[in-house]
This record gives C-alpha cells, structure tokens and sequence, in this order.
C-alpha cells in the first residue's frame, strides 16, 4: 500500500471523522447527537472541556522537558510501556526516548520547539488523542537547522493521572527556497572541510552508501573519500565554486555546478582542475546529506 501526503483539507477531515469516533466511543458507542450551534469564542471559552485544559498542560510541560534536557519530567509524563515510531520508522520504547534527553552543553546547542496553532485535542473517557504541527530547531555541522513535522500522541488516564503510551510522528518536507539554502550551507561547510583537512566532517555529511564518480569513470566509497581528506592523500590548497544551481523536490536536491581545485602534486609541481559537478543529496529525519557526486573534465588534471 502507498501512502500520499494528505492535503491540508484531506487532514481536517481525517481528524473531524477520529473526533467523531472518539465521540461515539465515549458515549458507550451510541452515536453523538448533532452538536449545538456554534457559539461566540468566549462563550466556548467558559465550557472548554477541563480534560482538554490538562492535556494541554502536559504537552507544555513535555516540550519544556525537551528544551531544557528536563528526563525526570519526562519520565513523569511517558508511560512505562510508552511506544513511539520516530521519524525515521524506529520502534522505540521509553528507556530509548529519554536516552535522547539531554541537557545543552551550551545555550546554542539547546533544542527549540515551536508548536504552532494546529494542536487538536480529544478527549473521550480515559483515553485521548493529541495531534499537532511542531517545528524542531537545533544546531547541526551546517549550522542551526530547523525542520516540521506533524505528530500524534496518545494517552490514557490511569489511576487518575495522564500518560502518554503512543506516539507518530511524520516530516513535512521543508519549502524549496528553505531547501536551497541548507544544500547550499552544506556544500561551504564541505569545502572548508576538504581545505581543512577534516574528515569528521566529511563522514558525517555524507550519507553511509555515498558514492563518488571521478571524471576517468572511478567510483570512490565514502570511507575511502574520508580517509583520503585524513592522511592527507587529498588535499587542496584552494576550492571555488561556480555557476552553482540547486533544484529541490521534495526530500531530494541535486546541486549542479563547476568546482576548481588547486594543490601540489608529489614532487610540489602546483596542479588544478576544472570540473563540472553534480551532487545529490537526500533529507532524511530533519537532516540533509549527501549521496553522490559525478565529475566530468573540463580542463586541467582531472
């Protein structure tokens, strides 16, 4: 089965039809009476369901745990048998979703969230089902990178007190001038890592299966690429780009262009290459990387 991107209108319906069944399940499976006219704002304010009001309260307090690296108030609010499916498909238990809370070594490192006014809540009996639109910033090699997602939260009251026992979460992919920047950011970050001479850099902007095709039909592993920036067997004195061009869709983007690079051969002669370039690169769990790069010669020692 394959499943589509839901349109903004197709979600409201999905959760309008979950409220309704939700309804009927907290009615004893009687189906819900048609619901009263609409009322003004403040009239609604005063009958807000209290169950709401609390709910609300503990998605607060999670995502002040989240920022602030706070595990016991998190522990206090996931059940023990807790279960979430993470971005990436991971089945993780609760001891595995704490383990990811953790203070900031400094306040620019601290993870921020934003949810923004699409948080739903319902109630019904001992069970309730939060959904919302969150925005996740922190500080990444390529600088603070900031990506959405839609996520659901389930929770159950037991013994009188809320616990979350499930969650989802999905990503958006982020709008296409967002992408271009990012890609762009990445590939300066790499290239003063290849002047740099850092290889931890390098692993850890390219993708575990990334390949790079030479222009003489060579094809270099990523491991292999890294060990070249880190003995030194590749190593720059200088790296321009020009005629740069980022197309995105969706979670990919290729980046076309011309790289020229200069370094010393062996025996200190002064080399260059002039190179046309394409990268390709993946976002995956709120992270771009890279998964290819083909060369072709344009002039000089390719």
């Amino acid at each position: 089965m394959v499943l589509q991107r839901s349109s903004p209108m197709r979600l409201a319906d999905c959760l309008a039809a979950l409220a309704a069944c939700l309804l009927i399940a907290g009615n004893g499976g009687a189906r819900a009476a048609d619901p009263p006219a609409a009322a003004p704002d403040a009239a609604r304010s005063t009958t807000l369901d209290p169950r709401e009001g609390e709910l609300r309260r503990h998605m607060a307090e999670l995502t002040r745990a989240w920022e602030t690296g706070d595990r016991a108030l998190a522990g206090r609010i996931y059940a023990d048998d807790f279960i979430d499916i993470a971005l990436d498909g991971a089945r993780r238990g609760k001891c595995e979703v704490l383990d990811f809370i953790l203070p900031a070594v400094t306040p620019a490192a601290q993870i921020k969230f934003a949810t923004s006014g699409h948080q739903f809540v319902f109630p019904a009996r001992d069970v309730a089902l939060v959904t919302y639109r969150n925005r996740d910033c922190r500080q990444r090699l390529e600088g603070e990178r900031c990506f959405d997602f839609m996520a659901s939260e389930t929770f159950l009251r037991r013994r009188g007190q809320w616990q979350l026992v499930a969650g989802q979460q999905s990503m958006i992919p982020a709008d296409p001038a967002t992408a271009r920047r990012e890609v762009l950011a990445i590939e300066a970050v790499l290239r003063a890592a290849q002047l740099a001479g850092n290889a931890a850099i390098i692993r850890a902007l390219h993708a575990e299966n990334y390949r790079l095709i030479l222009a003489d039909g060579r094809i270099i592993p990523r491991e292999k690429w890294v060990a070249d920036v880190r003995t030194g067997a590749w190593k720059p004195d200088a790296i321009a780009y020009s005629e740069q061009e980022v197309r995105v869709s969706g979670d990919t983007a290729i980046v076309t262009g011309i790289a020229r690079s200069d370094w010393h051969d062996k025996q200190g002669a002064p080399q260059f290459a002039r190179e046309r370039y394409t990268d390709v690169y993946a976002e995956r769990y709120g992270a771009w990387r890279k998964l290819s790069t083909h060369l072709s010669c344009l002039e000089g020692g390719c």
